[in-house]
């Protein structure tokens, strides 16, 4: 199957990013999730109270994502499951702030749980 033959069956995915102070990095971290060619995509962003920066980013892509929250947590992992908790998606995917997607990522895990359900 190639990225052309994207099925009509498409699973929500969920996104899943955890940030803290990472103002350098966030920005490339969310535009590899909204820039996706794969469009049945929940992006929720967690932010554990940064004072750097990383905020004023997320207020920038805020009408791209789903739910985003910035306050103090117990860190990483309460990050993840405070989102895990929000998510509506039948696929969960995490990104760390300092990380991207390639542009296909999700079209090619779409066709591939098509392919092997």
């Amino acid at each position: 199957m190639n990225l052309s033959d994207e099925t009509s069956s498409k699973q929500k995915i969920t996104v899943i990013t955890a940030v803290f102070n990472c103002h350098q990095y966030i920005e490339q971290a969310i535009l590899s999730v909204i820039n996706q060619s794969y469009d049945d995509i929940e992006y929720i962003v967690i932010d554990g109270g940064s004072t750097d920066g990383t905020v004023d980013i997320i207020k920038k892509y805020e009408s791209h994502i789903d739910y985003w929250v910035s306050e103090k947590d117990k860190g990483i992992y309460d990050a993840f499951n405070i989102g895990m908790q929000l998510s509506k998606g039948e696929y969960l995917g995490f990104l760390n702030s300092d990380d991207q997607y390639t542009p296909e990522a999700f079209t090619y895990l779409n066709n591939y749980i098509q392919k092997y359900p």
